[in-house]
């Protein structure tokens, strides 16, 4: 059965109506193509796509709405630098969460994020699960947000932002917390939106074959990210985990990548079969989580949490559609009271003349209290936070509903043993 909204939750708020051509394959994601071979042996693009059923050409279809998307492409684009806004942009009572953005038709942005709104000694236990929820905003200014809708049951959390797949919107996420947390399950989940419909379908896994990798010695998929490659298919970056060494409790997180073209998401050819894509470093001997993934004009960028502990960006340059990547090393954001104890969980997209990250921040590391900030580049490589909000401390201010109050504490990222 379908759902939205779920149980005893926040008030729902209505899902705008699907994406425009442009809106549906922003930076991060391009537009879904179907090609065929003509008679004459050469590759035809006048077939419908898989992802909305038009019949534009294979080149317009993939490069028009990305090129839009580019700053210096679209009208009525605005100065990063004339945006007054303060750091951090939002934070609700309970504990927010592993951000992800999408801009909508009506000149919205809606949040997609992890919200936990149970007791805090019971996030990384089983008893946590029926407290985590995937929960949804809106806002026009980054100053007043809608009141939060869950669009999961509990027991979801890490969402990516939606995506159009075989003529629907697609939102992925993952189950937690999961069986190695002590959760009744483990994995990666998707829910469906048909066109016209307000309604996510309830989860399905996907993607199951994450669980049983050779490196995944912990038996564990989180942290989806999906994003379309120029030729059609979809990429989903997950995340495994494996001891640190022999005797050694502690995990250590690594990064896997899977393709597939299949309509129900349930056939994947894994890449990374035998080894993670990125490992653990000297840097970061507990490894990476929380994949963020945006095309610029000649290459695409992956910006990614490195650490569980002392969790900080790192990032790695694809020119080969998303094939092979080269880490280019910890990315710097500065310094600001909200982020103090550790910061993680990015998400990027390009808006007006400049790239933009909603990113989680802990002030520190004890009660993993947090909220949600916004950063702005140029380049999409050197970031810039906002400035901070005078007298931010923490309990964080809570903006909601046009409603500036005191918010209760928050968490992001998992402590470093359940990792």
């Amino acid at each position: 059965s379908a759902l939205s909204p779920v149980g005893s939750t926040p008030t729902s708020t209505p899902h705008p109506a699907s994406p425009s051509h442009a809106a549906r394959a922003r930076t991060r994601r391009s537009a879904k193509v179907s090609g065929q071979k003509s008679q004459g042996g050469r590759r035809s693009s006048s077939k419908s796509c898989r992802c909305c059923s038009c019949r534009t050409s294979a080149m317009q279809h993939v490069l028009l709405p990305a090129l839009l998307s580019f700053p210096s492409l679209r009208r009525n684009s605005s100065s990063c630098a004339k945006r007054s806004l303060f750091n951090p942009v939002f934070s609700l009572p309970g504990r927010v969460r592993d951000p992800a953005v999408r801009l909508n038709e009506a000149g919205e942005a809606e949040l997609f994020f992890t919200y936990f709104r149970g007791n805090p000694a019971a996030m990384f236990t089983s008893a946590g699960a029926k407290d985590y929820y995937v929960s949804r905003v809106v806002t026009r200014d980054w100053q007043t947000f809608s009141e939060p809708s869950d669009i999961t049951p509990p027991g979801f959390a890490s969402p990516d932002a939606p995506i159009r797949w075989d003529n629907a919107t697609i939102i992925a996420f993952q189950a937690y917390p999961d069986k190695s947390l002590g959760g009744k399950s483990s994995g990666l989940f998707f829910s469906r939106r048909d066109d016209g419909s307000e309604i996510w379908s309830e989860p399905r896994p996907f993607l199951r074959e994450a669980l049983t990798l050779p490196w995944n010695t912990g038996g564990r998929a989180i942290d989806p990210t999906l994003v379309l490659d120029s030729e059609g298919r979809l990429h989903c970056f997950f995340v495994g985990s494996t001891k640190r060494q022999r005797g050694d409790r502690r995990r250590a997180n690594l990064l896997g990548q899977a393709v597939s073209t299949d309509p129900d998401l349930q056939r994947w050819e894994v890449l990374s079969r035998e080894a993670p894509l990125i490992g653990t470093s000297s840097r970061a001997p507990d490894g990476v989580e929380n994949v963020a993934v945006f095309r610029r004009r000649s290459d695409a960028v992956m910006i990614y949490s490195e650490g569980l502990k002392s969790q900080h960006l790192a990032h790695a340059v694809s020119k080969d559609d998303l094939i092979s990547w080269q880490r280019r090393g910890a990315l710097s954001v500065g310094e600001a009271r909200w982020t103090a104890g550790r910061y993680g969980a990015p998400f990027v997209w390009a808006e007006g003349d400049c790239w933009w990250m909603a990113l989680m921040g802990e002030a520190e590391t004890q009660t993993h209290q947090s909220a949600i900030g916004l950063l702005h580049s140029s380049d999409g490589v050197h970031w810039q936070l906002l400035p901070e909000a005078a007298g931010v401390e923490m309990g964080l201010p809570l903006r909601r509903s046009g409603v500036a109050r005191r918010g209760g504490d928050g968490a992001d990222g998992e402590r470093e043993a359940e990792g």
